[in-house]
């Protein structure tokens, strides 16, 4: 293969090195766009449950202070048995 030949394959296969890496810079800047959109759609799945478990766990907390409150003033019905 004469150098002027070579010349041309070598100038063909940078360009088109050039262009790969230049959608290699693309696609990761997207990556990375998805990685925050799905980081902030976890946290909003994620918020209700942990709110939904305070909930919980203070009504939980609340039913046994009235259980304490009513068991001190004798206002609790006996179970039977």
């Amino acid at each position: 293969m004469p150098v002027e030949a070579g010349n041309l394959v070598l100038r063909a296969m940078d360009a088109n090195l050039g262009r790969v890496i230049a959608v290699q810079v693309e696609t990761k800047a997207r990556l990375s766009s998805l990685a925050i959109a799905i980081a902030g759609l976890q946290r909003d799945v994620a918020a209700p449950s942990v709110t939904d478990a305070r909930i919980v766990a203070r009504l939980d907390r609340m039913n046994d202070r009235l259980d304490r409150i009513e068991r001190r003033q004798d206002l609790a019905e006996v179970p039977a048995r």
